[in-house]
């Protein structure tokens, strides 16, 4: 406690070093957690539209149960189809009515006889895709196919780049924010240059010596993580009823932000302890950084 007390002391004495190195270590752990945040939600996306069929086979009213089971077997036989479900006519209709429900006119018009029975099929991976297609297309009685290639290789482009840009920059501003704090250190070792040759010469120990920088250095961390995770949590809060509408047909998504639920909080008392572990490493690493430096045994 009283190591904590002296810390504490020193960055009062201070204050717009101190300021400047809680400021970039927010601006750092703010956007590690913003990046963070995006990259879960854009893999939570694509995993949703994976799982979901990402090829659609309509079959002709000639097509008959050989046809479709044959279909079914050669695909299976290729080891990458992770599931299919056939749609009969009737089940179709079932779907239909079910979409429809709201306008009776539409329901009288259809029967399952003009409805075409289907397979869909998810692939174990997006790549997979344009390997079974031609498979697809050689099977007998097809009346169309329905590819959703193009949308899932968008996500994975979008997932990659959110992935790629987000780690270039929280890499750019964690070593901006270790040079920040290793320089405020620095200064703060040079000011105190006398005392420490006095702690050395009454027998004082080297870790005597550098645990309250390092805690300077970790408690500059901790502030600034709690300062982002309060404005992340602001911007989650805010945009809570935007995130439901947008992206609400998820489910993991959605039972996270539907409500003030205890899924939600769980999730941003995590992310907290995630952020403070962040902080307080970035701001340690400056300082043994520092002390390396200007501080000799």
């Amino acid at each position: 406690m009283k190591l904590i007390t002296d810390t504490w002391t020193h960055m009062r004495r201070s204050p717009y070093q101190s300021l400047v190195a809680v400021f970039t270590l927010f601006l750092t752990i703010l956007l590690t957690g913003l990046f963070c945040l995006a990259t879960i939600g854009s893999s939570m996306v694509l995993s949703y539209f994976e799982s979901k069929p990402q090829i659609t086979v309509f079959f002709s009213d000639k097509a008959t149960a050989a046809d479709i089971n044959m279909l079914k077997k050669i695909l299976e036989d290729t080891g990458k189809v992770y599931s299919m479900k056939y749609v009969s006519k009737e089940d179709a209709l079932t779907i239909y009515r079910e979409q429809n429900k709201r306008d009776p006119l539409l329901l009288e018009m259809v029967t399952a006889n003009i409805l075409p029975a289907s397979l869909e099929i998810s692939a174990k991976e997006p790549q997979y895709l344009t390997e079974l297609e031609p498979l697809i297309a050689k099977a007998t009685n097809i009346e169309e196919v329905v590819f959703q290639k193009d949308v899932v290789d968008a996500l994975l482009r979008w997932t990659n780049a959110i992935r790629w840009i987000g780690l270039a920059l929280v890499g750019f501003l964690s070593l901006n924010s270790i040079l920040t704090v290793m320089t405020v250190i620095g200064m703060k070792i040079a000011l105190k240059k006398d005392e420490i040759e006095i702690l050395k010469l009454v027998g004082a120990s080297p870790r005597y010596i550098q645990i309250p920088f390092i805690l300077e250095g970790g408690l500059y961390g901790i502030f600034g993580a709690f300062a982002s995770w309060l404005v992340i949590t602001v911007v989650c809060l805010l945009l809570r009823t935007n995130i439901t509408n947008f992206l609400g047909m998820i489910p993991v998504i959605y039972s996270i932000f539907q409500s003030f639920s205890w899924i939600f909080v769980g999730t941003m008392a995590g992310i907290l302890a995630i952020l403070l572990f962040v902080g307080f490493f970035l701001g340690a690493i400056g300082s043994v950084i520092a002390m390396s430096r200007y501080l000799k045994f």
